[in-house]
């Protein structure tokens, strides 16, 4: 596989993380009871793909002539925390899941509805 090659499936890598990662964070806004065992699975599976392709080019990186490898790990860097980013607010919606599914157990618990 060369460069470009990897550079276009590590493109491909980022669409399909980030499109699942806006996918998951609609249903946490909109659903109820999301499925956050199955939503979490998904992401990691895209996210191990994605970082197959990352360590194979880092491992490359400096190697090729003519590529400028380092302004390609700054733009990867940036969509790495562009990731990030969005995780943390998976996450924060998760936790507001998981809180609300607390306290109506703890209501429950208690004879309330």
């Amino acid at each position: 596989m060369t460069n470009t090659e990897i550079i276009q499936t590590i493109e491909k890598r980022f669409e399909a993380y980030e499109a699942v990662q806006h996918l998951h964070l609609d249903h946490l806004k909109t659903q109820d009871m999301p499925d956050i065992k199955t939503m979490t699975q998904e992401r990691q599976d895209k996210f191990d793909k994605l970082k197959i392709e990352l360590d194979q080019f880092v491992s490359n990186a400096g190697t090729v002539k003519g590529l400028d490898s380092l302004a390609i790990l700054q733009k990867f860097e940036k969509r790495l925390n562009s990731i990030l980013h969005i995780d943390d607010k998976i996450a924060f919606e998760i936790k507001k899941h998981r809180d609300v599914l607390k306290n109506s157990l703890k209501n429950l618990k208690q004879g309330k509805t």
